[in-house]
């Protein structure tokens, strides 16, 4: 690892017992059923998941943990300052209001978008495909940010209803919402875990950590990431490949999604997904169908899909340079310094927050996932607080300055890249 990387090791438990403010709670048959998948179970599995638990879960769900408790087991302990202050924080954000969803926001949101896809269709009708592109590539990012909060919770704070949305979303964009569950969650529960962290394994052709020159084995796809020749090369040069190599990144996620649907596991009725996927290919080539030549068919699938890169890069941008580590997640030393350490958040006006759709308060968003994203800018200056209270990492850079800090660090791994020896 990087001497500036904060870098740990630990062990998954082999059961699936967890602790949940003080009681024992036996998953492992329940894992397979949990809406937010198994791995979150084997990353904390034998560790106080009090806080993770809390950060994802409305109250009500507690009683439903009842049948799972076991008897006679002493739960170990966690950071009991940070923890103290985290739930005292949480209730304070709970009184304000914060948790509360302004449905006038989304209503403002879906007017938005439906405008974007009408310039689409109009400019695809009229022969104007870089128009057309520029204005589906937009009207996705959008509508993928609706996506992100419904497969929270954040938004009706029903899971049904929530569910709903993100099929409506998926018919929208073409990712897939079992897909995200699937990976996101995981993330979530171990942000920045070189071996557990699906959001930071692009190997061969990215790496943001020495780590993976060891041919290092992710917990998340089961499978070891290969570090050879070709490996090498690739990350030799990521620096200068990041940002052309996001212009591609949606049709990876098109291939994620069609290999959840048919191979793992449908967080969302399957057929019902199936038929959203395929409502979202129809009418974007219908779309595409509009244009009147092959060549502007072509450059308006071609351009649509390379604007998306905007989102992709925003993802990127919240985790590629904050500290990395290796193994699970310890639960000694809380929930916030977890979130905080491995995630970034960049500074924008209120009137950008359309642009960046939430992601600009990241850490505020891992701290409270189930937080509507129109209020996480409010929450911003007591999570600030709490840090420096504590003594954690609170960072925000610039926009451009994230851009500037994630160039840094694909740099420094790709020169590291260079000399490493092949095993």
């Amino acid at each position: 690892m990087g001497q500036d990387q904060s870098v740990r090791s630990a062990q998954i438990p082999a059961a699936k017992v967890i602790y949940i403010q003080g009681k024992a709670y036996d998953v492992t048959t329940w894992s397979r059923w949990h809406p937010g998948g198994s791995l979150v179970f084997e990353h904390w599995a034998g560790k106080d998941a009090t806080e993770p638990f809390t950060a994802f879960h409305p109250p009500a769900v507690r009683d439903r943990l009842k049948s799972l408790e076991v008897q006679n087991s002493q739960a170990p302990s966690n950071a009991p300052k940070a923890s103290l202050r985290l739930q005292q924080l949480s209730l304070k954000l709970h009184l304000d209001g914060l948790f509360c969803t302004s449905y006038w926001f989304y209503a403002k949101t879906f007017l938005w978008a439906a405008g974007l896809l009408s310039l689409g269709i109009w400019a695809a009708t009229c022969a104007r495909p870089v128009v057309a592109a520029l204005a589906v590539a937009l009207f996705w990012q959008q509508m993928a940010f609706v996506g992100h909060d419904a497969g929270h919770n954040a938004v009706t704070h029903d899971r049904w209803v929530d569910g709903i949305l993100g099929l409506i979303v998926t018919s929208t964009v073409g990712i897939g919402i079992s897909w995200w569950k699937h990976t996101h969650n995981v993330h979530h529960t171990c942000p920045n875990s070189v071996d557990c962290d699906p959001d930071i394994q692009f190997m061969p052709i990215i790496a943001v950590d020495e780590a993976y020159f060891t041919s290092l084995h992710s917990r998340h796809h089961d499978a070891t990431l290969t570090f050879d020749r070709t490996a090498r090369r690739l990350i030799s040069y990521q620096h200068f490949t990041f940002l052309p190599l996001l212009m591609f990144a949606k049709w990876g996620l098109y291939n994620e999604s069609c290999k959840q649907l048919l191979f793992k596991r449908a967080y969302i009725d399957r057929k019902a997904e199936v038929c959203a996927q395929v409502l979202f290919f129809c009418w974007y080539f219908l779309l595409a169908a509009q244009l009147p030549t092959a060549g502007s068919r072509a450059a308006f699938i071609l351009l649509s899909h390379a604007a998306f890169f905007i989102l992709h890069l925003q993802i990127c941008l919240s985790h590629f340079a904050a500290p990395t580590f290796l193994g699970t997640p310890q639960a000694e030393e809380g929930w916030l310094a977890l979130q905080v350490q491995g995630t970034i958040n960049w500074s924008c006006p209120p009137w950008l927050d359309w642009l960046h759709g939430g992601l600009q308060f990241q850490i505020e968003h891992h701290l409270f996932p189930r937080m509507p994203r129109h209020n996480l800018r409010k929450a911003s200056p007591h999570v600030q607080a709490l840090c420096q209270e504590l003594g954690l990492p609170y960072h925000m850079p610039s926009f451009f300055g994230a851009i500037q800090e994630t160039f840094v660090r694909l740099r420094k791994t790709a020169l590291l890249a260079r000399k490493a020896v092949l095993d």
